[in-house]
């Protein structure tokens, strides 16, 4: 209705109409729209195809303000949101068309779109709010820039699985780049699905699951422990393997436990260093084997009741997968206080969500890892 009374001059009714447009249910980006069609409908020729001077010019121009300041009226300043920038650049436009510069500076300001406020500033003469503007459309463009340079290096870290690496740039990622939100979503999801404990299962063919432990590592029910056990008379810290000083075998403790640790048939009272491949009962039902593989690295293997089929590899540094998983030579987990690493040699491809993925992948909660040869590895 505006834009036919626009087309056909009845200034009268589009003072009123804007006038009262206040009271009006009309959504914002309705009302956007109507002002921006109002605006071009007045700057083409009148019926007739002919234009009249003095009284006409001056009615545009009032309709051109009062469309501008219902605008004005309905846009929450400073914008929040992208009905509100744009409602605030359209205020702006008719205003400037209507010659009132110094409120359509304000509201292209309001509107952040700062090279037309700029322009404006020059315009009236106001040096400084002009090169401020251009200061603040350069910080912003600079941020955009990081922004999307942020946002480019995260997607190839978080492609390549160098998920660590991912949240060192998200961290550093300034204030006020456009893209924040979604990068602050990111780093949410991915630091919460990081695995950093000291410990990690991998499940693989025929849901077998492997468990993987930085030494020293605790044996229990604790389901934080490095090495979780399920039989109910093992106490939740149990015992403690660890190594001794430079090629001395695997040292047990038990750490208090209630039905106690033995080894041989005989209690455990202090820590005792097992010599070769040993088996030793936790409480009175749980037997374990542990076989020492060098100075940094052992396996412990489940061998009675709920805790039958445990197969777990704990040691320091990096732990050959190719131990206890048939087929994943050449690749291995490390831990460390980042979290933990899916490392492999060149020769050994690893994929990653149908992509190739690097030397070392941190791994996430939900990873599921495919190396050549067909075997695919989970992380629970």
């Amino acid at each position: 209705m505006a834009e036919r009374l626009a087309r056909g001059r009845d200034f009268t009714r589009l003072i009123s109409l804007f006038e009262q447009s206040e009271e009006l249910p009309i959504p914002q980006a309705l009302m956007t729209e109507t002002v921006q069609r109002t605006s071009a409908a007045l700057g083409r020729p009148g019926p007739g195809g002919v234009e009249t001077a003095g009284a006409d010019v001056e009615d545009r121009r009032a309709v051109r303000i009062l469309a501008g300041e219902a605008l004005l009226a309905r846009a929450t300043q400073p914008a929040l949101t992208e009905a509100d920038r744009s409602a605030l650049a359209a205020a702006a436009a008719i205003l400037a068309d209507a010659g009132d510069l110094l409120r359509a500076a304000r509201a292209f300001e309001a509107a952040e779109n700062l090279a037309a406020a700029a322009d404006l500033w020059g315009r009236l003469g106001d040096l400084d709010a002009m090169e401020a503007c251009l200061a603040r459309d350069e910080d912003r463009r600079r941020a955009l820039r990081a922004g999307a340079s942020a946002l480019r290096d995260v997607e190839e870290c978080l492609a390549t699985g160098a998920r660590v690496e991912a949240l060192r740039i998200l961290q550093h990622v300034p204030e006020g780049v456009a893209e924040a939100r979604m990068l602050r979503e990111i780093a949410l999801e991915v630091g919460g699905r990081l695995v950093r404990t000291r410990a990690v299962s991998l499940r693989v063919e025929q849901g077998r699951s492997i468990r993987l432990a930085s030494a020293p590592a605790a044996l229990g029910r604790d389901p934080l422990a490095e090495i979780p056990l399920r039989d109910p008379g093992v106490s939740r810290r149990h015992a403690l393997l660890t190594f001794g000083e430079g090629s001395a075998a695997v040292s047990l403790a038990d750490t208090g436990s209630r039905l106690g640790t033995f080894l041989a048939g005989a209690r455990l009272t202090d820590a005792t260093v097992l010599r070769g491949d040993s088996e030793v009962t936790l409480g009175s039902s749980c037997r374990l084997a542990i076989e020492p593989r060098g100075a940094d690295r052992m396996i412990v293997r489940g061998l009675s009741g709920l805790d039958a089929g445990l197969i777990a590899l704990v040691g320091t540094g990096r732990l050959p997968l190719g131990e206890v998983i048939p087929g994943a030579d050449g690749a291995w987990i490390e831990i460390d206080p980042s979290g933990v690493h899916l490392g492999h040699e060149p020769q050994v491809p690893v994929s990653l969500g149908g992509q190739r993925a690097g030397a070392r992948v941190d791994l996430l909660h939900g990873d599921r890892l495919h190396l050549g040869g067909g075997l695919t590895i989970e992380v629970p």
